[in-house]
């Protein structure tokens, strides 16, 4: 368990707790085990030492050693000043200005985005979304998926319009961009709105750079 948890940990940090549980059990029966061996020692300041020594490098060392590997795949906060693009997005700025009386806060609108950000928007305006990652209704997950990643213009406007659709959001740094890409030879509509290639049908809107997301407005 503790080898497979660890290897999917790797990969979705959100994973961890499954991993910690048999690691909690390998840990409790090493420090067990080193205990009874402690025990046969003579030298009482031996058993003393040893036992502090072993729990601490146990309870100590693993969370430091995991720290030191979360740093191997941290953003360089230098790469994306270079690249004008914030190393994430801020959704509680971003909700500010969704929120705005002056702008998109005079009436709810309903919001294409990832589905990683639907909950958080439901909770900070209100607007509404086509879905959430705890919201297991399948059909508009599918169709949020497939308007960010259709190549084509058509199909993806013809989702919008079935779902009616009003603002598109995106966040250029969002860590999960790999699932929004298109396979070779062909871009997907996540793709060319973040490169300048609104179509006909979309109409950017203006944030401020800090907030990090990039809005479009439905015009069809």
């Amino acid at each position: 368990m503790l080898a497979v948890f660890f290897g999917l940990t790797l990969q979705h940090v959100r994973i961890a707790p499954f991993a910690e549980v048999p690691l909690a059990i390998g840990v409790s029966l090493v420090l067990l085990r080193a205990h009874r061996r402690l025990q046969h020692r003579s030298n009482e300041l031996v058993r003393g030492f040893g036992a502090i020594w072993l729990a601490s490098f146990l309870l100590a060392g693993l969370p430091v050693l995991g720290l030191g590997l979360s740093t191997l795949g941290a953003h360089d906060p230098a790469q994306a000043r270079e690249s004008q693009i914030p190393a994430s997005c801020d959704l509680q700025a971003a909700a500010a200005h969704l929120n705005g009386p002056d702008g998109l806060g005079d009436e709810p609108r309903v919001i294409l985005t990832s589905i990683f950000y639907g909950s958080e928007l439901l909770y900070r305006t209100d607007h509404k979304v086509l879905t959430g990652p705890y919201h297991r209704n399948d059909a508009t997950i599918l169709d949020t998926y497939d308007a960010l990643t259709t190549p084509d213009d058509d199909v993806a406007l013809s989702i919008v319009e079935r779902r009616e659709v009003d603002i598109v959001l995106l966040c250029p740094s969002q860590k999960e961009a790999v699932f929004f890409s298109s396979s070779a030879g062909e871009t997907s509509l996540r793709e060319r709105l973040l490169r300048g290639e609104a179509p006909a049908w979309l109409t950017p809107i203006a944030v401020p750079e800090a907030v990090g997301i990039q809005l479009w407005e439905v015009t069809s």
